[in-house]
């Protein structure tokens, strides 16, 4: 269940219902909140030789000495010409290195990336788009014609509807960046390889990306810019979820300050 608000937070009536809203802290895990409303739907989210050995076949040279003979006429030779073949398994080139490619497009998004992400929960979706430089992030949320706002200056947070005011939050959930959950996955492997990047699949533990499940299988693709695409199915208060969330190099750097 999704906590109510705490005492003295800011109240709103949310466009997006909790089920929309929960997904949208699990798929980005930022923890942004929708916001909360009063009534049966109220919430308050804040915004990677065996060794092998060679059989020689050689039989013992035996020593001849006078009058006496080799115990032995055949001697397989080991540099003539015509030797027998080595049996040696020939070792293919390396597997692609997926946690380095993970690891390196992770590294490249931190100091700033901007954010995309659609949420499907049964015939709704919903959409988060926005940016975060260093660890102030601003998201609109957009679900059924419903739009909110939000901004996060550590540890403040602001929502406001579009053009309006912003209006500080107490609410006591602080966001989360998006990028250590995708960057500790339980299992990583390399699939394939395409025009649009690196396809990776990766598996998650369920509670790191806000699933009640114990483990979630995305996909993933590192593409060739610099973007990160991770697409997965979870499960949040007994609902079905389907998450894509793209991160890209931030287009805007701008420093993301308070509400003056």
């Amino acid at each position: 269940m999704l906590p109510g608000p705490p005492t003295g937070s800011i109240t709103r009536r949310s466009p997006f219902g909790v089920a929309a809203v929960a997904a949208l802290a699990l798929c980005l895990g930022l923890g942004l909140a929708a916001c909360a409303s009063s009534g049966d739907h109220s919430a308050t989210v804040v915004g990677t030789a065996g060794k092998s050995t060679v059989a020689a076949s050689v039989a013992p040279t035996a020593t001849a000495s006078a009058g006496t003979k080799p115990t032995s006429k055949t001697a397989a030779p080991t540099t003539a010409a015509g030797a027998a073949p080595s049996t040696a398994p020939q070792m293919g080139p390396a597997a692609p290195d997926a946690a380095g490619m993970l690891a390196k497009a992770v590294e490249a998004l931190r100091p700033g990336y901007d954010v995309d992400s659609n949420v499907t929960a049964g015939d709704r979706t919903t959409n988060v788009a926005g940016r975060v430089v260093g660890t102030n992030s601003q998201f609109t949320l957009t679900s059924g014609g419903a739009v909110v706002e939000y901004l996060r200056v550590p540890p403040q947070t602001w929502v406001r509807d579009p053009g309006g005011d912003w209006t500080e939050s107490s609410a006591e959930s602080a966001p989360r960046e998006a990028l250590t959950p995708l960057a500790s996955p339980k299992a990583l492997e390399f699939v394939s390889a395409g025009g649009d990047g690196q396809h990776l699949k990766a598996t998650y533990d369920g509670a790191s990306l806000g699933s009640e499940t114990p483990t979630v299988d995305a996909t993933m693709v590192v593409e060739p810019n610099g973007g990160l695409t991770v697409t997965y199915a979870a499960t949040t208060q007994g609902k079905a979820l389907s998450v894509t969330t793209r991160l890209a190099p931030a287009a805007d750097t701008t420093p993301i300050a308070a509400p003056a």
